[in-house]
């Protein structure tokens, strides 16, 4: 009986012995898949983002499972990488902050350079750049300027970059001086034609285009010297928006075509399609319409495919994260196997001759319990029968719900591509911008749907003796918005058109009369639907008389610096119980005036620090700031408050600003 618990004891010794052993091989051969993964996704760069972010996820879960904190922190990085070119910011800085969390908590402080410089570029995408630049001073505070010049002067540049973002040219100038001083010290030739890039974009924004002009060139040069053809491709395009600025159109298209070129032999449909839009508004100035359709044809069918390259991306983002959250589910069962492990490993000789007698034990028992055990066993195969069916029927089901899925997916598709087509036909009743322009010339439209289509429209008339424009906001937004809209800029162009009404008052009145018309069914009775709108009539032969009408839309003036407000009348285009003939202002200008005609969707976008609508109080301030700056710089800052104003928050209506000096 000794003999046989020795042995036993012997057995079990030998086993916990190749078990260690087996373990601590298992752990190197892990690091190696480790490396090798890590190395497989950097190998992929920038150019294959999802294949990068696939190798660096089953690094991470190789990580988990064998407790290799640098493995970890690693795949966290490349994680973040990976996300940041896909676009998915959010995503990325969760990785880079996991990483910086593992990194601080285990004082593995040669990787606080890289996480915070990563954390930084990521905050820098979202527009959150107070964020990137404490993440970038924290990142230089862990570099060496000396002994690692080309990282320390890659921070400083991404620093110069946040600091233009918020206005900050003093310590943007600080910052790019510094990156500029090391890259010509140490001879970063590639890094010091990206500096070159960014002091032009700088100048360019400063209408500086002569001093612009020469950095953009001497960042061509050096990345042509070198073979960056994705840097070249942005050199040509910024150098062409300068020679379209000057109204040296040849040189701007030659510069235009070459970069083309590039963004196709790149495969670059985001850079092609810059490049598509950029030839767009060059022969749109040089009035070639044949070129301007075959540019319009390449560019709608590019951004049809770049519509459903984004879309499977989305599908394979999805595919990603429910794969991670099941691989972290195993980790999570691997972990509490390796602790159940461990346990094991700490047993003493003690434990082992306990097991032993517990064995012998089991041994007395064993005949007593074989009936019991043969029993459970069966009742065991009925239940493992009863597992296969319903394992059956929750295939089918699931091949049912594929079905479906399939069937709703194709639906969504019908509908987006009807409503995208519906948006093309809507744009067609705006107004063209050349003859737009040939019209009012010191002019600007902000206009921006909520939607794919808008509820939303801007009308341009012209008789012999008058120049008629409106902005309206037609009940709705969306679909049912645009298919009011239809039937009210056709009304309007009938009754100025082809009945030849001038009065606005009169215009008015007789468009309600056609909307409510078209819009009164038998079996509906009078529908609610119809428009709100700002209608002003300039008199060709003195373009300081106009004439200007209101429905719930008013119109406002800016002279010498003084805003006067124009009231509308309460009730719409449209069916009203209580309704009067509109009423008109004549009204006389002076020189240097500037008109503003626009729906109530800017004044009701909620947005700012308290997350409130802008309001009328804030919005005629707005104005008051602007206007007198030139047509196309108000467009521009009107157009960069609203999305500063929103950040984040859903666009709560349409938007049509329309802005006239005479």
């Amino acid at each position: 009986m000794k003999n046989n618990i020795f042995i036993i004891f012997l057995i079990i010794l030998v086993v916990n012995v190749f078990e260690v052993y087996g373990q601590r091989s298992a752990f190197k051969n892990d690091t190696v898949s480790i490396n090798y993964l890590l190395n497989k996704a950097d190998s992929l760069g920038w150019n294959n983002p999802d294949s990068m972010l696939y190798y660096a996820n089953k690094a991470l879960v190789l990580s988990k499972q064998i407790g290799n904190v640098e493995g970890i922190i690693n795949s966290y990085l490349k994680i973040a990488s990976a996300e940041y070119v896909n676009g998915n910011y959010s995503n990325g800085l969760d990785a880079a902050k996991n990483a910086l969390t593992l990194a601080n908590q285990y004082n593995l402080k040669k990787y606080l350079y890289h996480i915070n410089n990563s954390i930084g570029l990521l905050y820098q995408q979202i527009k959150k750049d107070k964020e990137s630049i404490y993440f970038f001073r924290v990142a230089l505070e862990h570099i060496d300027s000396v002994s690692q010049p080309a990282k320390y002067s890659a921070i400083c540049n991404n620093l110069a970059n946040s600091y233009f973002n918020i206005s900050d040219f003093k310590n943007m100038n600080k910052y790019r001086q510094i990156a500029l001083r090391i890259r010509k010290r140490h001879h970063l030739i590639s890094a010091l034609a990206d500096t070159y890039n960014d002091i032009g974009i700088y100048f360019l924004s400063k209408k500086q285009l002569d001093t612009s002009e020469k950095c953009f060139i001497t960042c061509y040069k050096i990345k042509d010297s070198i073979g960056d053809l994705e840097m070249m491709a942005e050199s040509l395009l910024n150098l062409a928006s300068i020679y379209i600025q000057k109204k040296e159109l040849n040189k701007a298209e030659e510069l235009l075509f070459k970069g083309k070129d590039i963004a196709i032999q790149l495969s670059a449909p985001y850079y092609l399609k810059a490049y598509l839009e950029k030839l767009l508004e060059l022969y749109e100035l040089k009035k070639d319409h044949l070129s301007q359709n075959n540019i319009l044809k390449q560019l709608i069918h590019l951004k049809d495919s770049l519509y459903v390259v984004e879309n499977t991306k989305q599908l394979n983002r999805l595919f990603t994260e429910f794969e991670t959250e099941k691989k972290d589910l195993e980790i999570r069962k691997l972990k509490d196997l390796q602790q159940e492990i461990d346990k094991r490993h700490k047993l003493t000789l003690v434990f082992i001759t306990i097991i032993v007698f517990f064995l012998l034990i089991f041994l007395i028992f064993y005949i007593n319990r074989y009936k019991i055990i043969t029993k459970q066993k069966l009742q065991i195969l009925q239940q493992n029968e009863i597992l296969e069916q319903n394992y059956i029927e929750l295939q089918q089901k699931n091949k049912q719900i594929q079905e479906q899925k399939a069937i709703i997916e194709q639906k969504n598709k019908d509908i987006v591509d009807s409503i995208t087509y519906a948006k093309r036909i809507q744009q067609t009743l705006l107004p063209n911008p050349s003859y737009w322009r040939s019209l009012l010339p010191n002019s600007f439209v902000f206009y921006l749907p909520k939607d794919i289509v808008a509820g939303d429209f801007y009308w341009l008339a012209e008789t012999a003796d008058y120049v008629f424009i409106a902005v309206a906001d037609c009940t709705g937004h969306g679909v049912p918005g645009a298919m009011v809209s239809i039937t009210c800029h056709n009304a309007l162009n009938r009754v100025v058109l082809e009945e030849g009404i001038t009065n606005t008052n009169a215009i008015l009145d007789k468009t309600r009369e056609i909307v409510v018309q078209q819009l009164h069914t038998e079996q509906e009775g009078q529908l609610q639907d119809g428009m709100d709108i700002c209608l002003v009539r300039i008199d060709k032969a003195n373009r300081l008389k106009i004439q200007y009408s209101g429905a719930n839309r008013p119109l406002i003036i800016i002279s010498d610096g003084q805003l006067k407000e124009y009231k509308a009348d309460k009730q719409p285009i449209g069916y009203f119980e209580r309704f009067t003939p509109f009423s008109y202002y004549d009204i006389k200008l002076s020189n240097g005036s500037c008109l503003y005609l626009f729906t109530d969707g800017f004044v009701d976008q909620f947005g700012g620090e308290r997350n409130k609508k802008l309001g009328t109080k804030k919005w005629k301030e707005l104005l008051l700031e602007i206007y007198k700056l030139p047509m196309n710089e108000q467009f521009l800052y009107l157009k960069n408050f609203f999305y500063q104003w929103k950040k984040e928050e859903q666009q709560v209506d349409d938007v049509t600003v329309l802005g006239l000096r005479v």
